[in-house]
């Protein structure tokens, strides 16, 4: 999955946030999601099975501390709302 530069400004807002130790703001993490594509055509795979069976799910993400948990739930997030998901991740403003 590619991802377009980023506008100027954006570019700025994401350097500010990380330099401020805070995520991206949620609509501008794909910009900064690289090397996990494998786990989104998973989850994305995952979304369409729940879809078409009807079903609840609940998935658990545990690893270290820096791994990017709450980075790829806040990606799955997005994802899940794309397809008229809900999901419970983490948000920040």
């Amino acid at each position: 999955m590619a991802n377009p530069e980023p506008e100027p400004d954006a570019a700025r807002l994401i350097l500010h946030r990380l330099k401020a130790g805070e995520p991206p703001p949620i609509g501008l993490l794909h910009h900064v999601h690289v090397g996990r594509e494998p786990w989104l055509a998973g989850m994305n795979w995952y979304l369409g099975l729940v879809r078409d069976l009807g079903v609840s799910e609940l998935r658990v993400i545990v690893g270290d501390y820096g791994s990017g948990k709450t980075h790829f739930l806040r990606m799955t997030g997005q994802l899940a709302f794309r397809k008229n998901k809900t999901s419970s991740s983490p948000r920040s403003p």
